[in-house]
């Protein structure tokens, strides 16, 4: 080869058909080995029958095999007679695509799995069962847009799946019960979903991916942007399903997040301020602690604000105390006597307007928060 001849180029590595099951059934340390030797290989069981190419094996077992970098695609297999297990199974940074695969009186397992930076892909899925609780999971993808699954679907996902970009199974149908498991920072689409069992989402939690528009700003925490426009329709979805299934705190966390979603995207801007505040002072009506501590903050400023505001001879803690205690609890019976006889004390028979400005605005307060405690209480205890 001379200096001007191009440099040889290997083709690319590909196992597929019938080589493919050949290997398969030399069992999963020649597999592996084979695997090692070539880690970008192409690996390919589309189309495959597993219903007579296993013989005489009851169910197919792929249990602690390795994928290569280059994926694997089982789009379109078949599977009539077992379970199908990839327990245990490592796969790389390719596509896994199981597209189109039938395994109508089978079930598929990916318990303990482990998966690469890939898009995982079960679109138009036919099964009797699923469990999908891999150990890992990178920053793909996982879409299941038309699958059906006749008897329970499992989808539990590890800690890492908070790196998931992509969560998607729109228009799939699930005749047994549906179980949705993880801690994710975008929100599964179930929005054309048809469930005819219980789908349980008691552990199935969101934080949203939400962009900073005022990164400068002391509260730029509550004033974020969500990222993606979809995720407030998907939140949508996911709190109507919690609410037909009766689980109530799961509806509020969905609701509460579907309202940070809509902020600045789809809520006009006063009411997003109004938004904002909802949820800082009480976190949707889900936090008791938030609006107690309020209370008692403000409890607290007004009452150093009425010492100061009176007179040096008449300034006493123990009255600005009780002006402001009740003030805060204007609904007590004792808080009108205690209200005169602590505002007597400390300016005498009349008050200035600045002390009648900040104890309308202190009872005005008191009574929002002290709302926003009940409904707390009432959300945290709702039977």
């Amino acid at each position: 080869m001379t200096d001007a001849d191009p440099p040889e180029v290997s083709e690319p590595v590909v196992l597929k058909g019938g080589k493919a099951v050949e290997k398969w059934k030399e069992g999963k340390g020649v597999w592996n080995d084979w695997v090692t030797k070539n880690p970008v290989a192409k690996i390919e069981f589309s189309d495959v029958d597993f219903g007579s190419s296993s013989e005489p094996y009851s169910s197919q077992s792929f249990r602690g095999f390795l994928f290569g970098r280059s994926g694997v695609s089982f789009n379109a297999v078949t599977s009539k007679i077992g379970d199908v297990s990839f327990d245990g199974a490592e796969f790389g940074g390719g596509d896994v695509s199981f597209d189109g695969a039938n395994f109508v009186k089978s079930g598929v397992s990916f318990e303990e799995a482990v998966f690469g930076d890939c898009a995982v892909s079960f679109d138009n899925v036919e099964c009797s069962k699923i469990t999908f609780s891999p150990k890992v999971i990178g920053s793909g993808s996982i879409t299941a847009c038309g699958m059906k699954v006749d008897g329970p679907a499992i989808f539990r996902l590890p800690p890492s799946a908070k790196s998931l970009k992509q969560f998607d199974l729109s228009g799939s149908s699930f005749n047994g019960p549906l179980t949705l498991e993880g801690d994710l920072t975008t929100p599964p689409d179930l929005r054309s979903v048809k469930a005819a069992h219980h789908v349980e989402l008691g552990k199935l939690s969101v934080e949203l991916k939400r962009d900073s528009i005022f990164p400068f700003w002391p509260l730029s925490e509550l004033s974020r942007l969500a990222s993606d426009r979809e995720d407030a329709a998907k939140l949508r979805r996911l709190k109507e399903i919690a609410e037909a299934n009766r689980d109530h705190h799961a509806a509020l966390r969905f609701s509460a997040d579907e309202n940070r979603a809509r902020r600045w995207r789809e809520t006009p801007r006063l009411a997003s301020v109004l938004d904002m505040i909802f949820s800082g002072t009480s976190n949707y009506g889900q936090s008791i602690l938030r609006p107690f501590v309020w209370l008692c903050l403000l409890g607290v400023i007004a009452a150093m604000f009425y010492r100061c505001a009176a007179c040096p001879a008449y300034a006493d803690c123990w009255q600005a105390a009780r002006l402001s205690l009740s003030n805060s609890l204007p609904f007590l019976p004792q808080s009108r006597t205690l209200r005169l006889d602590a505002s007597e004390a400390l300016y005498g028979e009349t008050t200035s307007l600045w002390v009648d400005i900040v104890m309308v605005v202190q009872g005005t307060l008191s009574f929002v928060l002290l709302f926003l405690i009940g409904l707390g209480l009432r959300n945290r205890f709702r039977l």
